[in-house]
């Protein structure tokens, strides 16, 4: 049997050097709390990576924070400073829209087509459903001045 090897680093955006371990070879930083593998080329690899939101690091678009007891994943303007949720997508209760297809062509953007829960649209913002669409007695959609709510 062969022994699984992890190598481990303290050191911030510290990665194997490519072609320095086996494909297969897993590594974590702790610094930057990523886990990574050496992929089939014996390049680098990182997984995924969740961090606890901090006001003072930079984030890219696509990093994952725990804020609130949810997952968030960074928008393309994402700032330092306070958590402001107008700048992340939460993933599970509210899922961040990705589409959707056959194999692996990603065409479809799907939507319920009932509201059911009031939802305000973040100021200067826009929101887009394909419709029709259905919002239910008693539920508000709020669109803030200078926004707007597109159902095609």
């Amino acid at each position: 049997m062969t022994k699984m090897q992890t190598l481990r680093s303290s050191v911030t955006k510290a990665r194997p050097a490519s072609g320095s371990q086996a494909p297969g070879v897993l590594y974590v930083n702790f610094a930057d709390l990523q886990l990574g593998v050496m992929n089939t080329a014996g390049d680098p690899q990182d997984l995924l990576a969740i961090r606890f939101y901090s006001e003072n690091t930079t984030y890219n678009p696509g990093d994952l924070v725990v804020e609130g007891g949810s997952i968030w994943i960074a928008g393309d303007n994402t700032a330092q400073g306070p958590f402001d949720p107008s700048q992340w997508g939460m993933i599970g209760e509210t899922p961040v829209t990705m589409p959707v297809g056959g194999g692996t062509d990603k065409i479809f953007y799907e939507n319920d087509q009932f509201v059911t829960t009031d939802y305000a649209i973040a100021a200067g913002k826009n929101a887009g459903s394909f419709g029709p669409v259905t919002v239910n007695a008693g539920v508000n959609v709020t669109i803030p001045p200078n926004s707007n709510w597109t159902v095609i």
